[in-house]
């Protein structure tokens, strides 16, 4: 995934790289780097919405949801849900 955000940031795909960005947040969660993690997923979702899109923005939600939630921030883990 991390080749994947390169390739996206170095031919200016934003929708892909944001897409990218967000699969490597999800997973710097699960490897237990979860504040690196979080704001990596919250990125991804700003470059998203300043793309215009609103496809895989629903997957960076749970994302940022179940990150959220294993750090012990229930009410920021709702949110997410909520958005």
């Amino acid at each position: 995934v991390e080749e994947a955000v390169r390739i996206a940031a170095e031919h200016g795909f934003a929708f892909w790289h944001g897409h990218a960005l967000a699969l490597h947040g999800f997973a710097l969660v699960q490897q237990g780097r979860a504040s690196t993690g979080i704001a990596t997923i919250e990125r991804a979702a700003d470059e998203l919405r300043a793309s215009g899109t609103g496809i895989f923005v629903t997957c960076i939600h749970a994302f940022l949801a179940e990150a959220r939630l294993c750090t012990g921030a229930y009410a920021a883990g709702l949110d997410a849900v909520q958005d």
